[in-house]
């Protein structure tokens, strides 16, 4: 009798807090989902930037001139010679200030 009566105030306390919760559960998903539009919606700008500085240091790269790269630091520079003909490696050190900006 005991199982009984603890099932049925089980129901009657979900049918009565269900109501109550139901805004609260509404709530909680919707602000879930602006927060993930939100991630979204910043990934593919922060994608959208990285293409274009990325095709800019492709044509930087193909013209050759080290000047347009940017580079301050005289450090940098001898290690922009050695990396020179490689563009996965030279990107690294192209335009410093408007990739760390992205």
């Amino acid at each position: 009798m005991t199982g009984e009566l603890a099932v049925h105030q089980g129901f009657m306390i979900n049918d009565s807090l269900n109501t109550q919760f139901k805004y609260q559960r509404e709530q909680g998903r919707t602000s879930f989902q602006e927060a993930y539009l939100l991630v979204l919606g910043s990934e593919q700008k922060y994608l959208r930037g990285q293409k274009i500085i990325d095709t800019e240091k492709y044509r930087l790269f193909k013209k050759q001139d080290y000047e347009q790269w940017q580079v301050k630091d005289p450090a940098m520079i001898k290690e922009m010679y050695k990396v020179r003909n490689n563009f996965d490696e030279a990107k690294n050190y192209m335009l410093p200030e408007k990739s760390q900006q992205l």
